[in-house]
Order: structure tokens, then sequence, then C-alpha cells
């Protein structure tokens, strides 16, 4: 699955993933929902040392603290190219979306998380019925807490 080719929309900014990707998820942190416009954003968590991108990227710090999470855009189309959701440069989150086949041939999710900043929303995660663990926020292995969601299915 390594050499996974992505691209923003006008070219100008390119990557290559080098390794597969350490995670690939379901987001649903706040951030991620208004980089997607969407209340769910499929990524994909790699190594940094595991992507060779190319191009110029302009940063932006979306929170503050010893934790900041840094978008990288690329400056000419402002698509959302990548993010550092721990504000320390050791992890790539690409978006499917930007590869070449939008993610059809390689994303596979194996959970989803940051289930609980969309708990309020219209579209909540306990009520996708689609059988994957939902973490209100990290597995243990990448920091969290472990804690999961159970799936709640209103009947229609």
């Amino acid at each position: 699955m390594s050499n996974i080719k992505f691209a923003c929309p006008c070219g100008s900014v390119t990557a290559v993933s080098k390794a597969d990707p350490v995670l690939m998820a379901y987001c649903h942190c706040d951030s991620c929902s208004r980089n997607y416009c969407s209340y769910i954003a499929p990524i994909g968590l790699w190594k940094v040392t595991d992507v060779e991108i190319t191009g110029e990227l302009e940063t932006k710090t979306l929170t503050s603290g010893p934790n900041a999470t840094l978008r990288k855009s690329c400056p000419k189309c402002h698509s959302r190219f990548t993010t550092d959701p721990g504000g320390k440069g050791h992890i790539a989150v690409l978006y499917p979306v930007l590869s070449e086949d939008m993610g059809k041939s390689w994303f596979k999710p194996a959970m989803h998380i940051y289930c609980q900043d969309a708990e309020g929303r219209n579209l909540r995660p306990s009520t996708i019925k689609d059988g994957l663990p939902k973490f209100y926020d990290l597995p243990p292995a990448l920091g969290g807490t472990g804690k999961l969601l159970e799936e709640n299915h209103p009947t229609l």
C-alpha cells in the first residue's frame, strides 16, 4: 500500500507515501469537520518520515498551547493538504480524497475517532451502523483514553 500519490487540485503540492499509514479512520473532531464541511472526515495518519512532500505549503496554527494543531495548505489553490494534530511534527494526516483514486483502492478505516466532539450534531457517530469502534477521543496506543461510544440505532 505504500507509494500512494497525493496532489492538491491545482497540482502545485504533491506527496508520496513511502510506507503504509499508521492508522486509517473516520475523524469527527471539530477541526476536521470544519476542514471537510462535513460531520465526518476520512483520514490517514502517517509518520512524517514516511511521507515525501514536494511543493510549497503554508502553515496555519488552529489551536494554541503545546499540542497545537497545524494545518498545511497549498498557497495557490488553498486546498488543505496535511495536518499535524499534535503540533509536534511526527504525524502527517493526509486526506484520501487527494489521492489519485480518492482512496477507493486503499482506504480501509479501522475506527471512528474524536466522537465526543460530534455527539450534539445531527449525524451522531453513535448512530452510524458500521461495526467499527467509536472512540470518544483516541485509542490508548495513540494517547487517548480508549473510552468507547456504544452504537445506538434509533428506530425510524
